[in-house]
């Protein structure tokens, strides 16, 4: 239940994002927040990474962490999320054994939807770690390593997500 709360609130961000963000761009064409995602092998840039960071919203004890995109045509998005108990999120290393850690990557293939998750009820787990290099209030920057997604209704169907970097916007 939790896991899809997270989802949807991810999901939510991206929509708050895309429809009140002006887009900024800098020199090298990524703008000023942008998620790169190694995707089977190849590389993405996606503009508009967005994030958030703060008290969980149901229970102040404990601390939140988002960060998500879309791909330029709107057809795939990315998110990866943990929560920490206490106030505050350092910067720093947090691996997927030590903490509650969903990812969630989609992509659209004509009118259906494939939605890919952490596979953690059957082996081979998937096993993420993400590093926060620097935070402040308006910025997060940081960087992933894992291995592969499952898809939701065929646990045989995976996509390998490797890696990435990312400065996302902060939205709290």
């Amino acid at each position: 239940m939790k896991k899809t709360f997270l989802f949807y609130l991810l999901l939510g961000f991206l929509a708050l994002s895309f429809g009140s963000c002006k887009k900024e761009s800098n020199k090298d064409n990524t703008g000023d927040y942008y998620l790169k995602i190694k995707i089977n092998g190849n590389w993405e840039t996606w503009p508009n990474a967005i994030c958030d960071l703060g008290a969980d919203l149901y229970d102040n004890t404990k601390t939140d962490f988002t960060v998500s995109a879309t791909s330029p045509d709107l057809k795939q998005s990315f998110g990866y999320s943990f929560q920490v108990d206490g106030a505050s999120i350092p910067a720093g290393t947090y691996h997927s054994d030590d903490y509650f850690m969903p990812l969630d990557y989609s992509v659209q293939t004509g009118s259906s939807t494939i939605f890919y998750s952490d596979q953690y009820n059957q082996q081979p787990y998937s096993n993420y770690s993400i590093t926060l290099i620097s935070i402040n209030e308006t910025t997060i920057k940081g960087n992933f390593t894992g291995n592969f997604l499952s898809d939701d209704m065929d646990n045989d169907n995976t996509i390998a997500i490797t890696e990435g970097e990312f400065v996302a916007k902060r939205v709290r």
